[in-house]
């Protein structure tokens, strides 16, 4: 192990669903930024990726209340939600 230590060694994996994540953020924010708003639609052409990432956001948001009453959890986190809420994200679209 004092090895390994010794030529930096890295003993954690990458998270990769936290990357994924803050790649797709980033997406979002260059679409608010060039569009003035975070409603990607779900078959938006540039990038359909990203128009499934917001809806399914909008899903795991609504999800979380109903799995907090029964103990469960999903994957948006209250940082997530903190965060999209500082870009002004809309939870739900009319």
């Amino acid at each position: 192990i004092e090895r390994l230590d010794a030529i930096g060694f890295e003993w954690q994996l990458p998270d990769f669903k936290q990357d994924m994540w803050d790649h797709k953020l980033q997406e979002l924010i260059a679409y608010k930024r060039e569009h003035g708003d975070c409603n990607v639609p779900s078959k938006y052409t540039p990038n359909e990726a990203l128009g499934h990432w917001v809806r399914n956001a909008r899903m795991c948001y609504k999800a979380r209340f109903q799995e907090r009453k029964k103990g469960g959890a999903t994957p948006l986190t209250d940082e997530r939600v903190r965060i999209l809420n500082a870009i002004e994200f809309d939870w739900r679209v009319s």
